[in-house]
C-alpha cells in the first residue's frame, strides 16, 4: 500500500527529472545537492530522534508525550544548524563557500517543515494508517514537481529548484499534520509537564544514542557529496545529485515504505526475537533481489541511458551510475531494517558502527584527494567500501536481535 502512494509520487520525479536537467544547468543541481544534503543531515536530529520512539511508547498518552518533546524542540534545533551553516559558508567548508545567502532563509523552513512532517508521519506509523501515508507521497511529490518546473521556466535559477522543494514539503506536512494534531491533543488532554518530563526521560535514549548515531549514519550517507563539491567543483557536485536522484527512485519506492511497515511491525513483536530475526532476514533478501535487476542495466548501459533521458550534458553521470551500484544494492537491501536498533538494544553499537563508516568514507576521499584520481574512480573506490560496510552492518543487525528480547527503556 504504501509503495504504491510512493510509486505515484516517485514516477512524478522520474517524468519531471530529463525537463528539469534542461531547465537546469549542472552547476544549479549542486547548488541543489548542497541544499538537500543539509536538509536531510541537519533534520535527523532537529525532534533530537524523540519522533522514533512514537511507535513504541507504551499507550497513546505517552506517544502524544513524546510528539510534544519532538515538536518543542524542532526550533532551538534548527536554529543552532542554521549557525553551522553559516560556520561552514564563512569559511568555505565542504563546497558551502558556494552556497547563495539567500537560500540560508529557505534552508531554515525546509528544516522547521521537515521536523513537522516526521513527528506527524511517525504517528500515523505507529496508528498503522498507512493508506492516508500512502495518500502524501503523490500531494508531495506533485507539489515539488510542479512547483520546481514553472519556477524553472520563470527563470528563477536555483532558487527554482529549493523553492520548488520547500513548497513539496509544505504541501506534505499540512496533509500529515491535519491527520495527527487532533489526535495528538485529544490524548494530552489534561497536559502535565511531570508527565511530558517523564516521557522524555524514559526515553532518552533516542537523544543520547540514536540522535548522534542517526546523525553519523545519514552524515555518512550523504557527505560525499560535499566533499565531491569541495574537491571537484559545483558541476561534478551536479551530476553526483543527479545520480543521487535516480537511484534514489527504488530506495524512496521500496526501501522506505517497507522500512515504516517493518518499523511497526517489530514494535509490536519486540519479545519475539527470533520471529524479527525471520522477518529481517526474509526482508533483506526480497529487497537484495529487487536491486540487482536495476543495477546490472546501469552497469551495462548507464552512460547511454542518462545521456538520452536527461540531455548530453549528463552523460558522465550515468558512468557515475554505473560506478555507485554496489552501494545502492546494498543500501536498498540493509538501510530498511536498520530500525531494529530503534527498538532493541543496539543503540550503542549502531553509533560506533555509524562513526566508524563515516570515518572510512573521509579516508577515501582523502586518500582519492593525494592520488588526483578522477569523480568517477573516486565514487567506483568509495561504492565498494560502502557495499562491504553495509555488510558488516547487517551482520551487526542479526546480532542485535539475537541478543535482545526488547529494549529496557528506563
Amino acid at each position: 500500500m504504501l509503495a504504491g502512494g510512493t510509486a505515484l509520487g516517485q514516477a512524478m520525479v522520474l517524468l519531471a527529472s530529463p525537463v528539469l536537467t534542461r531547465l537546469f544547468t549542472t552547476d544549479e543541481f549542486g547548488l541543489l545537492g548542497l541544499y538537500t544534503t543539509f536538509v536531510l543531515m541537519a533534520g535527523m536530529v532537529t525532534s533530537a530522534r524523540y519522533e522514533l520512539a512514537i511507535p513504541s511508547a507504551s499507550d497513546d498518552r505517552e506517544a502524544a508525550y513524546l510528539a510534544t518533546v519532538s515538536l518543542l524542540l524542532i526550533v532551538p534545533i534548527s536554529a543552532m544548524a542554521m549557525l553551522v551553516l553559516m560556520g561552514l559558508k564563512t569559511n568555505s567548508w565542504l563546497g558551502y563557500g558556494e552556497y547563495p545567502g539567500e537560500g540560508v532563509a529557505v534552508l531554515f523552513v525546509a528544516l522547521l517543515v521537515g521536523g513537522a512532517f516526521s513527528v506527524g508521519r511517525y504517528w500515523l506509523i505507529r496508528s498503522e494508517e498507512f493508506a492516508l501515508i500512502s495518500q502524501i507521497a503523490p500531494l508531495q511529490q506533485g507539489g515539488r514537481v510542479v512547483s520546481q518546473v514553472s519556477l524553472g521556466f520563470a527563470g528563477f535559477g536555483w532558487m527554482g529548484l529549493a523553492l520548488g522543494d520547500l513548497i513539496g514539503r509544505l504541501v506534505g506536512t499540512g496533509r500529515v499534520m491535519k491527520a495527527s494534531v487532533r489526535e495528538i491533543v485529544q490524548h494530552l488532554a489534561p497536559i502535565r509537564r511531570s508527565d511530558l518530563s517523564r516521557a522524555a526521560s524514559k526515553f532518552r535514549r533516542f537523544p543520547l544514542l540514536i540522535a548522534p548515531s542517526s546523525f553519523f549514519d545519514k552524515l555518512g550517507a550523504l557527505i560525499p557529496l560535499p566533499l565531491i563539491a569541495q574537491q571537484y567543483g559545483l558541476g561534478a557536485a551536479g551530476l553526483f545529485t543527479l545520480v543521487q536522484r535516480a537511484l534514489g527512485l527504488p530506495s524512496a519506492l521500496i526501501g522506505q515504505s517497507v522500512a515504516d511497515v517493518f518499523h511497526a511491525r517489530i514494535g509490536k513483536l519486540k519479545n519475539e526475537p527470533r520471529t524479527v530475526e525471520k522477518l529481517l532476514v526474509k526482508t533483506a533478501g526480497w529487497l537484495l533481489l529487487v536491486g540487482v535487476i536495476p543495477a546490472l542495466v546501469l552497469v551495462v548501459a548507464g552512460p547511454g541511458i542518462f545521456s538520452a533521458v536527461f540531455g548530453s550534458d549528463w552523460n558522465e553521470a550515468g558512468r557515475i551510475a554505473a560506478a555507485m551500484t554496489p552501494w545502492f544494492v546494498a543500501e536498498l537491501a540493509v538501510s530498511p531494517i536498520s530500525r531494529v536498533a530503534y527498538v532493541f538494544e543496539g543503540q550503542h553499537l549502531k553509533f560506533v558502527y555509524d562513526f566508524l563508516t563515516l570515518g572510512l568514507t573521509i579516508v577515501v576521499f582523502l586518500w582519492g584527494s593525494a592520488a588526483d584520481i578522477s569523480v568517477v574512480s573516486m565514487v567506483l573506490v568509495l561504492s565498494i567500501t560502502n557495499a562491504l560496510t553495509y555488510i558488516v552492518y547487517y551482520f551487526l543487525l542479526l546480532r542485535i536481535v539475537r541478543k535482545g528480547s526488547g529494549p529496557s527503556v528506563e
